[in-house]
């Protein structure tokens, strides 16, 4: 037959339709992965599931746990190692203590004051400040009135300081002062007010003295380090030249002025105030001048202190060191000297600084810094000087 090549064409067209076909019939296509028919749940059975195998260790998370009997679930598995019991407080902790450093007679008129004025108020302490900061209080002797007021007491020396005196105080970190002494009035009472007012203004605390008897008289409680402190500050009765005697200065019901000292005043005292804080410190102006040694007025002052409860006693006005007394938790220093002054030579000069620590059963601890006073500011004692200075603190 002759076919020509359309027909031709057309023929094989038609036999691979066949063809195709066929196999079409034959075997059925694999469902394709993203077929649009999904299966149905009833036409899958699901295995049980299998734990996961991750190798991670997840934190564990809290769980529930019912009940056998099907009533309200347990408390929560405990989900990490229980934390162990606080520890007891300890109790054997060391007691508080307090380290205190007591200096003698600080005058800050005449030269010292014309200097602390022109140089600043830290220029006569520059040489000792960091013995002091080591120290938690720091108490003096303040032998001078501090004001521009006043009419000078005839009496043979009279010590008034420009009121930048109250700064160097502060500059020097002195925390406490005795008034009580034979130059707290020099100039009247209206500069004894004065004196007192810029102390307070500082909040720079003091004994001794006061706007009547009573506060002249009342222990000055300080609180420091967990301990209570009471100060009682005393002025002993004694003459000077010309005709004065320091009961002239008594503070009075209606009166300033000072806490006159007696051993009977100064017993009464001490026991009232022992029983309501831990320690009790007594400050008192007395004796004779540039000798060798407490006189027996300074030793019956010191033994009525003491046998009342005070645990330390610190005394000045004689110019120069005097010995101490220690027992196993007291001390008496019966005069720790001169410390800012200009008018001194020789042994005069020669001080030291009483460094103690204080706890509530008493004295822990004693100790001297000796320093030599150099044109009328007090420096570290150097060679030779040591040795000397501290043989003038025999111990009685």
């Amino acid at each position: 037959m002759d076919i020509s090549g359309c027909g031709w064409r057309l023929l094989v067209a038609l036999t691979l339709t066949i063809v195709v076909a066929c196999t079409a019939t034959a075997e059925p296509a694999p469902l394709a992965a993203t077929s649009a028919t999904p299966l149905s749940t009833s036409d899958v059975v699901s295995p049980p599931a299998e734990p996961p195998t991750s190798t991670a260790s997840p934190e564990p998370s809290p769980r529930v746990r019912p009940t056998a009997a099907g009533g309200p679930p347990l408390e929560p598995a405990p989900t990490a190692t229980p934390a162990l019991p606080a520890a007891p407080a300890p109790t054997d902790l060391p007691p508080p203590t307090v380290r205190l450093m007591a200096v003698g007679d600080v005058m800050l008129a005449q030269s010292i004051g014309r200097r602390i004025v022109r140089k600043g108020p830290l220029a006569p302490w520059k040489k000792v400040v960091p013995y002091f900061d080591r120290a938690d209080l720091v108490v003096a002797n303040l032998e001078c009135t501090i004001s521009n007021r006043g009419t000078a007491w005839p009496k043979t020396f009279t010590f008034r300081a420009p009121i930048k005196a109250a700064d160097s105080l502060v500059a020097a970190g002195i925390d406490v002062v005795s008034l009580a002494n034979n130059h707290a009035l020099d100039y009247g009472i209206p500069a004894f007010e004065d004196t007192m007012d810029l102390l307070d203004e500082r909040s720079i605390e003091y004994a001794g003295g006061g706007s009547n008897k009573t506060e002249a008289h009342a222990p000055l409680i300080v609180e420091q380090n967990g301990l209570t402190i009471a100060f009682l500050g005393y002025v002993m009765p004694f003459s000077g030249r010309p005709a004065f005697n320091t009961r002239q200065w008594a503070a009075e019901a209606d009166k300033p002025g000072l806490a006159i000292g007696t051993p009977d005043v100064v017993a009464a005292e001490v026991a009232a105030i022992r029983d309501e804080v831990d320690i009790v410190i007594v400050m008192v102006h007395g004796g004779t001048e540039y000798s060798r040694g407490p006189n027996k007025k300074q030793r019956e002052f010191a033994a009525a202190a003491m046998g009342a409860g005070a645990t330390l006693l610190i005394g000045h006005h004689p110019h120069v060191l005097h010995g101490y007394k220690q027992t196993q938790t007291t001390v008496i220093a019966y005069s720790i000297g001169n410390f800012v002054f200009d008018y001194f030579t020789g042994r005069m000069n020669d001080t030291a600084i009483l460094d103690v620590t204080l706890s509530a059963e008493g004295v822990e601890s004693l100790d001297w810094i000796p320093i030599r006073i150099r044109n009328g500011f007090p420096t570290p004692a150097v060679g030779d000087e040591i040795p000397r200075i501290l043989s003038q603190l025999p111990e009685y």
